[in-house]
């Protein structure tokens, strides 16, 4: 389906293809996210933790910043879907952003 793939059509495309699946993504967190695209921030983690090029980073980070414009201005209560996500991604993150630092 278009969600199972979409993070990999993202890190693929074309920087000009890029930002309009960027819009697409918007949409689709908005959505979807979490119910019926579960599986996204495993596919976030996985590239983030596995992949060693720019693009591959870029990717995943532009459709995880779209997921977190969702809950920008939710309640602390209603931030659940993200919160559970994050305990998984910010590690990382952290430890990208060291290799990054060196």
């Amino acid at each position: 389906t278009i969600r199972q793939n979409f993070l990999e059509c993202v890190v693929k495309s074309s920087d000009l293809i890029r930002r309009q699946l960027c819009v697409c993504a918007q949409t689709i967190a908005r959505e979807d996210y979490p119910y019926n695209w579960p599986g996204i921030m495993d596919q976030i983690h996985t590239t983030l933790s596995t992949d060693s090029q720019a693009t591959a980073w870029l990717g995943s980070l532009l459709v995880l910043h779209q997921i977190v414009k969702k809950y920008e201005y939710k309640k602390l209560e209603d931030r659940d879907g993200l919160n559970k996500a994050m305990v998984h991604v910010l590690p990382v993150l952290l430890e990208r952003l060291g290799q990054l630092h060196t």
